[in-house]
């Protein structure tokens, strides 16, 4: 082999090393975007219990209204 044909199979090399790397780097940001989802999901499922709670309040305020209504039916 010549100068020339080593010089040109390093850089074959190195430009598929550098192929390799880029795709590491591509899978890598999909995983962290996949993450980001999931971190979304989770925000949402907080976001409905807490309306649940609420709602449990409205129910319980419901019940103290009854009780004092009865109360005065007594009197």
């Amino acid at each position: 082999m010549d100068n020339n044909s080593e010089r040109d199979a390093k850089e074959e090399e190195e430009e598929e090393e550098q192929q390799k790397q880029q795709q590491q780097q591509q899978q890598q940001q999909q995983q962290q975007q996949q993450q980001q989802q999931q971190q979304q999901q989770q925000q949402q499922q907080q976001q409905q219990q807490q309306q649940q709670q609420q709602q449990q309040q409205q129910q319980q305020q419901q019940q103290q209204q009854q009780q004092q209504q009865q109360q005065q039916q007594q009197q």
